[in-house]
């Protein structure tokens, strides 16, 4: 007779899992654990960027309206959060050159082609001169 799985009615609960883990890391790492309303308000922003990212992967122009004064909490020790340098939203509205540039090159999911297609066009030459600011180039060969 095939042993049946055994069932105790018990469902686990994945913040409960991730602030178990969590605990472990910053016992031995001496890490602050973020509590379970900051790991669910960091999931909902991941999801608000993923579907801009989707969105300016269609249209870059609908994706950088759809993330105008999109509200967004900072984190400490967020690459991401520190790398957009952001206050009031996503992006601000009025969309800078400076800060659409840092959008561009931190955001997860964008498509590098439509980031190309972006930024080649005449009229975005500002954000361009931005976007290439933010990368270092010190000690890279250049081809002859």
């Amino acid at each position: 007779m095939p042993s049946q799985p055994i069932s105790v009615g018990f469902k686990p609960n994945i913040l409960v899992i991730k602030r178990a883990y969590l605990e472990v890391q910053a016992r031995d790492n001496k890490v602050e654990i973020p509590s379970p309303s900051t790991l669910h308000t960091r999931r909902q922003q991941k999801a608000l960027m993923f579907e801009g990212a989707a969105k300016f992967n269609k249209n870059p122009k609908e994706g950088i309206k759809f993330m105008q004064g999109k509200p967004f909490m900072l984190h400490v020790n967020c690459e991401m959060c520190l790398s957009l340098d952001i206050e009031s939203g996503i992006l601000p509205v009025p969309c800078d050159p400076t800060s659409l540039a840092k959008f561009l090159k931190s955001t997860p999911k964008l498509s590098k082609k439509w980031i190309g297609e972006y930024l080649g066009r005449p009229d975005n030459v500002e954000v361009l001169k931005q976007f290439i600011g933010l990368f270092d180039f010190r000690g890279v060969r250049h081809s002859d």
